[in-house]
């Protein structure tokens, strides 16, 4: 899951404390981390029916144990794999094998993974089976449910425990999809174009072995932007010009930043602007000056405060939110996050749509739009901004 914030919180935990693993070592132990933390209902599910663990009488340290081994057996199909007991031997010079669970919870894991997630004579609700079978908080299997039927719903689940694509963007000011694609071949990389985005890049293969982006021929002349495709379209939707004032009110990062300044050069100009002022700094830093170069810096505005008093063509709202369409490059948002937060973060989301509207000039542009799957992010939020301002 490249980039996801299980990956970078165990990327820390490795360099900290296993410096010594070696590369193959360390991926297998990753890839084991982070599909627990995808398949955690689905797994969680077979062992609360195998040892009744909702009743609280099993030791976190013997879950773990028991959760890898029914991860590598029923979703990675291995016998015998790594798991923690046999790394935790090998770190400590042993000779692996299973020092945690007896031959009776080892007898019940075996059955667990070839159990069916229900009896034949089971009637679940339809969101238990979507929530069980694709390992979502039943509030979310309920919502997505009501808001795109069952068999969208279902393939959404299934599409959200998929690994996620790494996905490029062109940098049009430095290059062509086409040369860039030959530069990545040149250097035995594969690239696909994007199905939408006509400056896409998606590579089948994945990052490099070792596992930077950074290593990819071009990032250090900034041919390239590491950013999902629905990002692309996302500043490809605000239909922005040459010429044009854009904001964009929520840029984080500046992903969609740079692009949209590559939308409205060679004379416009876009003013981001992000609530934090650290992200606002980073908007201005190296990343800025390699994606932009020295000759377009102009075209980038970073006001010190909340800006005011403009007329902009096209104002871009990608407002912060759940997450909930981003699982798959954030696992274990789906365990963490609340119905209730959610209906906070639509409370948010009106107040900075709000705000936003306000840079406008007649006649405008304005582009809200979210990562989440959630109709109280989306179309309610909508609904509301178009109640409190009927004339807009």
């Amino acid at each position: 899951v490249p980039g996801s914030d299980v990956e970078k919180a165990l990327r820390r935990a490795m360099r900290a404390r296993h410096a010594e693993l070696n590369q193959a070592t360390r991926a297998a132990i990753a890839q084991r981390v982070l599909g627990i933390a995808v398949f955690y209902g689905r797994l969680g599910h077979l062992l609360d029916r195998a040892f009744r663990r909702n009743q609280g009488n099993i030791d976190p340290e013997i879950e773990a144990e028991m959760l890898l081994e029914l991860y590598v057996g029923r979703e990675l199909r291995e016998e015998g794999g790594l798991t923690l007991s046999n790394l935790s031997n090998g770190l400590q010079g042993g000779q692996g094998g299973h020092g945690c669970l007896d031959d009776a919870v080892e007898c019940k894991l075996r059955e667990a993974v070839r159990a069916p997630l229900f009896e034949a004579d089971e009637e679940p609700l339809l969101a238990v089976r979507l929530a069980t079978a694709w390992s979502l908080p039943l509030w979310m299997a309920e919502s997505w449910l009501q808001q795109f039927g069952p068999l969208s719903a279902f393939q959404l689940g299934r599409a959200m425990c998929q690994p996620a694509r790494v996905t490029l963007r062109v940098n049009t000011f430095k290059t062509t999809r086409l040369k860039l694609m030959e530069l990545l071949a040149n250097h035995g990389v594969r690239s696909v174009p994007t199905a939408e985005s006509p400056v896409g890049l998606w590579l089948p293969d994945g990052r490099p072995p070792a596992g930077g982006v950074w290593q990819l021929p071009g990032y250090s002349e900034g041919l390239f932007e590491v950013q999902d495709e629905g990002s692309q379209l996302l500043a490809l939707a605000t239909e922005a010009k040459p010429g044009d004032l854009v904001v964009d009110y929520c840029a984080g990062r500046g992903g969609k930043t740079w692009f949209l300044a590559s939308l409205v050069s060679p004379n416009g100009s876009v003013c981001a602007w992000d609530i934090e002022e650290d992200l606002r700094k980073q908007l201005q830093g190296a990343r800025a000056k390699r994606a932009l170069g020295e000759t377009n810096l102009h075209l980038l505005e970073v006001p010190p405060s909340k800006p005011h008093n403009l007329h902009a063509d096209v104002v871009l709202v990608d407002a912060p939110c759940s997450s909930s369409g981003v699982l798959r490059r954030h696992p274990s948002q789906r365990w963490a996050l609340r119905l209730q937060e959610v209906s906070e973060i639509a409370d948010l989301q009106l107040s900075i749509l709000e705000e936003a509207s306000q840079l406008l000039r007649p006649g405008g542009r304005l582009v809200y739009a979210t990562c989440s799957l959630i109709h109280l992010e989306n179309q309610s939020v909508v609904a509301g901004f178009e109640a409190l301002q009927r004339g807009f």
